[in-house]
């Protein structure tokens, strides 16, 4: 906050092209009112992890905030040592392969990754694989064929009414990510 404070832009990287969101702590993507700050100041991240914790942590709307100051979804990033589209390495990771009933996640099931803090009603929702599927139809730039099929498996789910207020807010991102897929200029990162 001190550097806000004085001006700093977190939207400018090191000499390394890393962003200040890109090395943030826990303890940093947990204290939303910081979040906020960073972001209406134009924040961004070109780093995998602080992107999902960011989606794990916090609120839809720093999520939309976060996607708003162009942070690059649609194109490629370095998951791993792999040049992957944010969506594809979020569907692809470990945390989307627990087994899930066509309908709804098990009873008790609240991935890190898949939760979302709604800060209005102070509680946490599950975010579906199915709302993560509809991300992809957006992004099929670099999708490997496991990931295709994989998806594919799943388009046929019927998503849960509970689901539908995420999808909508969601929506949102994956608008963006088509956007920067179609017109370069948009792109951050």
């Amino acid at each position: 906050m001190l550097l806000l404070q004085y001006n700093a832009d977190p939207s400018i990287p090191n000499d390394d092209n890393k962003l200040p969101l890109d090395f943030a702590t826990f303890d940093l993507l947990d204290d939303e009112g910081v979040c906020h700050a960073l972001y209406d100041k134009g924040a961004k991240t070109t780093d995998f992890p602080t992107f999902t914790s960011v989606c794990a942590y916090q609120s839809i709307l720093c999520i939309k905030k976060l996607v708003g100051n162009a942070t690059n979804i649609a194109g490629a990033w370095d998951s791993y040592g792999q040049d992957l589209t944010i969506l594809h390495s979020v569907m692809m990771s470990s945390s989307f392969q627990h087994p899930i009933s066509p309908t709804a996640p098990p009873p008790g099931y609240l991935s890190p990754l898949l939760q979302a803090l709604d800060d209005a009603q102070n509680e946490f929702r599950p975010q579906s694989l199915q709302i993560a599927r509809v991300l992809l139809e957006y992004d099929r730039t670099l999708l490997d064929d496991e990931c295709k099929a994989w998806i594919e498996e799943r388009r046929s789910w019927q998503m849960p009414a509970e689901y539908h207020e995420d999808f909508k807010a969601i929506a949102w991102i994956a608008e963006i990510s088509q956007e920067q897929a179609t017109n370069p200029s948009h792109s951050g990162g």
